[in-house]
């Protein structure tokens, strides 16, 4: 009888079983390895299906929005929980979502800027980008993945070079007007001094030619301040007594703000010391005071006081003593969106011609710089309150 022929050691039907088992074994590698760099970006992702709803997120999503993985699942971007912004502050519309264009047109969308309302109140600024989702290329979309980032620092940081910008536009504009006043100004001095040696003492020119001085040397003071910021001189510091500082400009405010509007004041006994530059306190008081009379073209009340406080650590000021000065108004008041925009240089809801939007920015500025904080509220018809902070004095100024 004929040997038996010898028998392959693995069947064929094993082999072809191995090879799948091996290629299942890479698709779960391969799709592990997916899973950890989804999980791990620092970007948010979500994937959306042909429907639009929100099947998956990694945590940097979660983390971005905000919101938990099951309040994000099965939501669409037409969906109105989701408040969201153009950069002009106006809603964007959720037809030009990304992923709403991209899952309409099946063409990408890159570098979206949308601001999105968290539930806490906060806006978070986000670069959004969709792309199709495809199985392979060429083959019909599956749907939609959204990948986005928090630009919100970014753009603060934009914003603030902005500034810096403006103000530095200003300063070598008010340094050359600056100049060029105060030449006139000192003729204008010299010759109302020339009058007043002229003038019976006693006599009613005499009290106009003194108040004419008075104010001429105010503004002499003005034009230095402009000079100092046009230079980046440091203010002139000296130990104040605020309720002096009042009551030296009481006279000069009542006319600035005109008759109809009636000037009040209240000061808290033994009133702290605060180190300033006397000529800055004053410019601040007369733009807080012309702004107040702009609010109440048809008359009103402008109320000054002064107080002593104690606060805690906040946003622009240390925990410790510090001097109130509020200058509030019964005027018309402001809206929401304009508060958030008072003291940003050139920023007016005035006509144009009638301001030049720097008067609550140049405040700002001189609070700052006294290491001290300003704050306002306002309330549409009940008028507008500003409140002012600055350190008190402990020691003589260096």
């Amino acid at each position: 009888m004929a040997p038996e022929a010898a028998r392959p050691l693995v069947q064929p039907a094993t082999l072809s079983l191995g090879a799948n088992a091996l290629e299942v074994q890479h698709d779960l590698a391969r799709e592990s390895r997916l899973s950890a760099v989804f999980a791990s970006l620092a970007e948010g992702v979500v994937i959306q299906d042909l429907q639009g709803r929100i099947v998956d997120c990694n945590a940097s999503a979660e983390r971005i929005l905000g919101l938990g993985r099951e309040q994000i699942l099965s939501r669409t971007s037409l969906d109105p929980f989701w408040r969201t912004l153009c950069e002009d502050g106006s809603d964007f519309p959720g037809e030009q979502h990304p992923a709403a264009v991209t899952l309409r047109t099946g063409e990408p969308q890159v570098d979206v800027v949308m601001g999105l309302c968290k539930p806490d109140g906060s806006v978070t600024w986000l670069s959004i980008n969709s792309q199709p989702l495809r199985a392979s290329s060429g083959a019909a979309a599956e749907g939609v993945v959204v990948s986005f980032c928090d630009i919100t620092t970014v753009r603060c940081m934009a914003e603030r070079l902005l500034e810096a910008q403006k103000l530095e536009s200003v300063a070598r504009l008010a340094g050359g007007v600056a100049h060029d006043f105060n030449n006139l100004l000192t003729a204008v001095l010299g010759y109302a001094e020339l009058c007043l040696n002229l003038a019976p003492p006693q006599s009613a020119l005499a009290g106009h030619l003194a108040q004419i001085i008075r104010s001429g040397d105010r503004a002499a003071d003005l034009t230095r301040q402009l000079l100092d910021f046009a230079r980046r001189r440091p203010p002139r510091i000296e130990q104040l007594d605020l309720r002096d500082l009042l009551g030296e400009n009481l006279e000069i405010l009542r006319s600035w703000v005109g008759s109809g509007i009636a000037v009040e004041c209240s000061c808290a006994p033994q009133l702290w010391p605060v180190h300033a530059d006397r000529g800055q306190l004053r410019q601040l008081l007369l733009n807080l005071a012309s702004n107040a009379a702009d609010a109440m073209p048809e008359g009103g009340t402008l109320a000054l006081s002064l107080a002593n406080v104690v606060l805690e650590a906040g946003a622009e000021h240390g925990a410790g003593d510090f001097v109130e000065l509020r200058v509030s108004d019964s005027g018309a008041g402001m809206a929401t969106h304009v508060l958030s925009h008072v003291f940003e240089p050139f920023f007016s809801t005035k006509q144009v011609g009638e301001g030049s939007g720097l008067g609550l920015a140049s405040c700002y500025g001189i609070v700052r710089q006294h290491r001290g904080s300003i704050s306002v509220r306002s309330t549409r018809g009940e008028g507008t309150s500003f409140t002012i902070h600055l350190p008190r004095a402990l020691e003589l100024p260096a």
